[in-house]
């Protein structure tokens, strides 16, 4: 009975489902005719990602914070612009936790980021069941012949980090919808920005590498 459960787990994992996941997403964008994401099936799964504008983590955090601010109170189009942005790898990976960007993650850690929170934000509970399955096939990188735990760790940790960047721009959304009614103090959707952009560097950011190139700081 354990033979079959392993060989059905396999099965469900194998990189072939990933496929089908992809055309499963395109035709229910086109049925909700959403017209900001292109799930269309790609011929060749190894095209060339287009460049992001982020070379350091402060600059990633930066296009969360803006792509929040653009819309705060829809985190559906948040969301959306950030699965827009899925395919796009980082420039450099200055200042960024090592436990996200270690292996051979490296550039690739913004597409876990925005892939993860993207589908979180966008579609709900639905986005909960893509991002579990997306993190199940990363793990099953542990069954290829010569597995590569270190990139397969960083992947998985890149993966929880986009869920907890999800988290913290769902709640800075709904702060300030509540701050909106006038009846939980008076703070402005700057000052939710500049807690969202903390909070967002301290999932992400090393800050420790990023005072080690100034020897004039001191904690």
């Amino acid at each position: 009975m354990r033979f079959y459960l392993v060989t059905i787990l396999i099965f469900l994992l194998s990189p072939a489902i990933e496929d089908i996941a992809n055309r499963s997403m395109y035709k229910i964008e086109v049925r909700l005719n959403l017209p900001d994401r292109d799930f269309r099936p790609r011929p060749d799964p190894f095209y060339r990602y287009e460049p992001s504008r982020a070379s350091t983590c402060d600059e990633f955090v930066e296009l969360l914070v803006d792509n929040f601010l653009n819309s705060p109170e829809e985190q559906s189009h948040i969301g959306g612009n950030m699965l827009n942005s899925r395919d796009e790898r980082l420039a450099g990976i200055q200042d960024f936790r090592q436990e996200l960007v270690g292996g051979w993650q490296g550039t690739e850690l913004s597409r876990h980021i925005n892939g993860h929170a993207g589908a979180l934000l966008r579609y709900g509970f639905a986005g909960q069941v893509v991002s579990l399955f997306y993190m199940l096939v990363d793990e099953r990188q542990r069954l290829d012949p010569e597995p590569r735990s270190f990139e397969v760790d960083a992947e998985l940790a890149g993966n929880f980090a986009g869920r907890k960047v999800a988290a913290l721009i769902h709640r800075a959304s709904k702060d300030w919808q509540r701050l909106q009614t006038g009846r939980h103090g008076q703070r402005s959707l700057s000052q939710v920005s500049e807690e969202l952009s903390a909070e967002l560097s301290n999932v992400l950011c090393d800050k420790s590498a990023a005072l080690g190139g100034h020897g004039s700081l001191s904690l």
